[in-house]
């Protein structure tokens, strides 16, 4: 099965995001079920015509006898409702005289995919989704103490998302008790789990898993709702499909082929808009240099994928990135006005996309990238961090208006 993550599309990227989907499912033509894990709207923006466009291709898939499953994110609803639903009841046509399907998945979903046991968890709206779900489990919950405790105190908090985080792993637990070998794709947060190279931290109040599941050995995890590609115990976190902000600095996404017989990860690189720091103190930049420093990045993050010894990962990479689609990233201690000519071959800056030279003083630069390794990665992420400075523009822009974006924004769970 092919696992991709976070699409995010819309207007101006759908043909470059088509094209490089059309490229990254024809590298496996010999897989049948394709898997989105969710974030298929670009960020809360309701991109219509880019949606119909994928839903199209999912179609083409379709044709091609693939089954595909479209996992709901955080990003996929306008108000109390997906944003796909229309769609859906088009799909739902097509598969009932066929073997393969589209499934779009809102709720809770217990299959078995090439001998595999898995949970769907969608980033559901309803709670009542939930705990309606699979009703012939809901005795004889046997686990760790710990975990029961946690479960019983968020269902009884006074706060909805820490309830709804409640029911959420009680259906984990049940699941698992049930499964001998059961895999959970998800798009949820870890509550109160601090991940490698990963600044922010989530709580049952974000509707979170609990991170006891983490060390259970008959599970395993995989989502990609952080963007960054790790493993840590049981839980794979991949790629988003593209950098949708300029603050996923030096990642390189990769797509994931999963064979559970083999218990097998295949990572392949995907570049469709790379940013790349390039810090050359003492020549110019050049193809070399951007080639080394792409080899460091993909190294790295090879090491974050294979630190679990729960996974065998075999990395799969493709020679180099398209040179149109790179945006390099430098600094320089001159005065503001020095032109690109400087600091970069033109033969070679006329084979990317972009070069942005951003005034800082050289002695702080190394400080500045390794800032943005450990801390900006996620930035886009951080709720937190979001909705306080979301909160303080609107009260400062719209005081009088206020209370009205707030109810809007809370209908939404933005806030």
């Amino acid at each position: 099965m092919l696992l991709i993550w976070d699409i995010h599309i819309n207007t101006k990227m759908k043909h470059t995001i088509l094209e490089e989907l059309k490229k990254t499912i024809n590298w496996r033509p010999e897989e049948k079920n394709i898997i989105f894990g969710g974030d298929f709207v670009y960020h809360f923006s309701y991109d219509r015509a880019a949606l119909l466009e994928f839903f199209m291709y999912c179609i083409d898939l379709f044709k091609q006898w693939k089954t595909v499953y479209l996992l709901a994110g955080n990003h996929d609803r306008l108000s109390q409702h997906f944003v796909y639903e229309e769609a859906k009841q088009s799909f739902d046509i097509l598969n009932q005289n066929s073997e393969n399907q589209i499934f779009f998945i809102t709720k809770p979903r217990a299959t078995s995919i090439e001998g595999q046991e898995i949970l769907f968890l969608p980033f559901t709206i309803h709670e009542s989704d939930i705990t309606s779900f699979s009703p012939e489990l809901a005795q004889n919950l046997d686990t760790r103490a710990n975990l029961s405790v946690t479960i019983e105190t968020l269902k009884s908090s006074e706060n909805k998302n820490e309830q709804f985080s409640g029911h959420l792993n009680e259906l984990i637990a049940r699941h698992s008790q049930k499964a001998k070998n059961l895999l959970v794709i998800h798009h949820y947060y870890i509550a109160n789990q601090q991940f490698p190279g990963i600044q922010s931290k989530f709580s049952f109040k974000d509707k979170a898993i609990s991170a006891d599941f983490l060390d259970h050995k008959n599970l395993k995890f995989i989502s990609g709702h952080l963007h960054r590609a790790f493993t840590y115990k049981n839980y794979l976190c991949l790629w988003s499909f593209w950098s949708t902000t300029p603050w996923e600095i030096n990642e390189l996404k990769r797509v994931c082929q999963f064979s559970p017989e083999k218990e097998l990860l295949t990572l392949q690189e995907i570049c469709l808009n790379p940013y790349i720091t390039v810090n050359a103190i003492n020549e110019k930049i050049n193809e070399k240099i951007v080639e080394e420093t792409r080899k460091n990045i993909k190294n790295s993050h090879i090491q974050d994928i294979k630190k679990s010894d729960q996974r065998n990962s075999t990395i799969v990479t493709k020679d180099y990135p398209d040179r149109e689609k790179i945006s390099l990233i430098t600094y320089n201690d001159q005065d503001i006005s020095t032109s690109s000519s400087d600091l970069i071959e033109e033969s070679f800056l006329s084979k990317i996309k972009e070069l942005k030279i951003k005034k800082k003083n050289l002695e702080q630069v190394n400080n500045l990238l390794e800032q943005l390794n450990t801390q900006t990665k996620d930035f886009h992420s951080n709720r937190a961090d979001w909705k306080k400075i979301l909160t303080e523009f609107i009260m400062s822009r719209y005081p009088n208006n206020y209370s009205q974006y707030e109810t809007i924004l809370k209908e939404l769970e933005i806030i």
